[in-house]
């Protein structure tokens, strides 16, 4: 993984534990806040993974 999905990975568990808000999500990694929902979505499913193949389609 390279350092932006990582970061993506961190900030998607931080989200999910209600530590991290969808708005400060999406202004940290630079993308929509609809943006944001999508890869939770992927990330509750399919972990880390699911961030990798997000970037790769």
């Amino acid at each position: 993984m390279s350092d932006k999905e990582v970061l993506r990975s961190q900030l998607m568990a931080q989200l999910v534990e209600g530590m991290l808000s969808q708005q400060e999500a999406s202004e940290r990694l630079g993308v929509s806040v609809r943006q944001i929902k999508r890869l939770k979505r992927r990330y509750v499913v399919a972990g880390s993974a699911g961030l990798v193949a997000a970037l790769l389609m």
